[in-house]
């Protein structure tokens, strides 16, 4: 999860370097590849937390039942 959140990092940064730099068709291109990356792993990133959230639901569920 660490790992996903310094690569997010990392493309944000370089999402903002290429906008200081001049227009060009190929820098616009760069700067919507990096954008769609950095999504990407930010929904990889909330999977993988909905899953451990999803779990850890499950087995509060399964306390209550045995406590009940």
């Amino acid at each position: 999860m660490e790992n996903l959140e310094k690569q997010i990092d990392q493309f944000g940064k370089e999402i903002a370097t290429r906008q200081t730099r001049q227009r060009t068709l190929k820098n616009d291109i760069a700067i919507l590849d990096a954008r769609i990356k950095k999504a990407q792993l930010e929904i990889k990133r909330l999977t993988l937390l909905l899953e451990k959230l999803s779990g850890e639901i499950a087995e509060r569920e399964v306390a209550i039942k045995d406590a009940e």
